[in-house]
């Protein structure tokens, strides 16, 4: 058994976390197949259309993803428990905390396994695009605490965080900022 297993005993976190983690489930998977009805200039040639898709995935480390996500959430309300309720006393997480557990967690596990033909596209945009494609879902299923499509935020930010994800150290808390910070920005709605 964790050590966490007691945190958050409340019935009602509980069931709020399990449809927390539900929706995650449903939106990151919504989104992969919208990518992956996406076509490429170079995929008829390269896969057979009828039986092979461009990426699949791997829904064991989606579920493992969301439980992560539930533990933060759960550690999180535990360490910092007085300074993150309402004025009631309510529990409340800011939606970019949220956002940042949630893009942070589902970007650390393969969750999208790309068709070896995809690798080897002769499409360098393509090929980069579906590399990146666990990380891009990962923000996407994010943006959606804050309030924010990911199509209209500019490409340089969405780029910059997929860099980031990728290439720099960063955690959940650190990307909630980030989060929190295009939630604020009008220029984005």
């Amino acid at each position: 058994m964790s050590k966490y297993s007691d945190i958050c005993s409340d019935p009602k976190i509980n069931e709020d976390l399990t449809k927390l983690e539900n929706t995650v489930y449903i939106k990151y998977e919504s989104n992969a197949e919208i990518e992956m009805n996406k076509k490429c200039k170079f995929r008829n040639s390269q896969l057979n259309a009828a039986t092979e898709n461009s990426f699949e995935l791997n829904f064991p480390n989606l579920k493992a993803a969301c439980k992560d996500i539930i533990k933060d959430i759960k550690i999180l309300c535990c360490r910092r428990s007085s300074l993150i309720t309402t004025k009631d006393g309510e529990p409340y997480l800011m939606p970019g905390k949220l956002a940042g557990i949630t893009a942070f967690r589902l970007s650390r596990r393969h969750i999208v396994h790309i068709h070896p033909n995809c690798l080897n596209c002769a499409d360098n945009d393509c090929r980069k695009a579906r590399t990146t494609l666990n990380n891009k879902l990962a923000i996407i299923c994010a943006m959606e605490f804050i309030g924010r499509n990911y199509t209209l935020i500019p490409q340089e930010i969405t780029r910059e965080i997929i860099f980031t994800l990728i290439h720099r150290h960063m955690n959940q808390e650190t990307l909630g900022i980030v989060f929190d910070t295009i939630k604020r920005c009008d220029t984005f709605s």
